[in-house]
């Protein structure tokens, strides 16, 4: 059996391998214009643009195109979105620019696993994150109808039911609505009740509030 004829691979990345995301942040991928900023983590890429700046979008992508090309990289504008943020209470009279070719504009986006609006909004990531506990939430009551200890049930509402409602929640939490934070609280009610977390257990606001003393705690040094 003859071996089989090598391809050539003009460029990639394996998928998984944690060579991409560090190949990208420790990159020499900057904005080229002052006060637009560019802000990555792993393989997520995020270019920020004032409004003060809007018209040089087209520079920015231009030198993202550039730097792809330079690396032997390729950007998928059908991967790429934007969306222009605005604070509706202020009431004024807002001209959108024209869009950049082959990116959608969207009004909402997914910022690394939080979903906001372009005002702002985080009541699509409150629905997501509603969504995705009612679903653990019977996959718990199923355990527990097979005979699974109550000790064992409060462990895994902990790391998994807890977890999906504090999830970055420094990031979003100011941003949420009365109605909002009744919806989430709701959750950790309705799981009291049913005897799936503890009946003293902390509400989901002293949750947030831990979470945000507990990042202001840290010392970070910036260089």
């Amino acid at each position: 059996m003859s071996s089989p004829t090598p391809l050539e691979v003009s460029a990639g990345i394996i998928q998984g391998s944690g060579i991409g995301p560090v190949s990208v942040v420790v990159s020499d991928l900057t904005a080229v214009k002052p006060r637009n900023l560019l802000c990555k983590y792993a393989d997520d890429t995020y270019l920020i643009i004032p409004s003060i700046n809007v018209d040089t979008r087209l520079d920015e992508l231009a030198n993202v195109e550039k730097w792809s090309r330079r690396n032997n990289l390729t950007l998928n504008p059908s991967k790429s979105q934007e969306i222009i943020f605005n604070d509706r209470r202020r009431k004024r009279c807002i001209q959108h620019s024209l869009l950049l070719p082959g990116i959608n504009r969207v009004i909402s986006i997914k910022i690394l696993g939080v979903t906001v609006s372009d005002s702002f909004s985080v009541c699509g990531h409150v629905n997501n994150v509603v969504t995705s506990c009612a679903q653990s939430v019977q996959a718990m009551r199923i355990l527990r109808a097979h005979g699974m200890a109550t000790s064992s049930i409060y462990v895994i509402f902990n790391a998994i039911v807890v977890a999906k409602l504090t999830y970055a929640a420094s990031s979003w939490w100011a941003f949420t609505t009365a109605e909002d934070r009744q919806r989430l609280e709701a959750v950790i009610r309705r799981c009291i009740r049913s005897g799936l977390c503890a009946p003293d257990h902390i509400s989901l606001e002293n949750l947030a509030t831990d979470a945000d003393d507990k990042l202001s705690n840290h010392n970070y040094c910036i260089q």
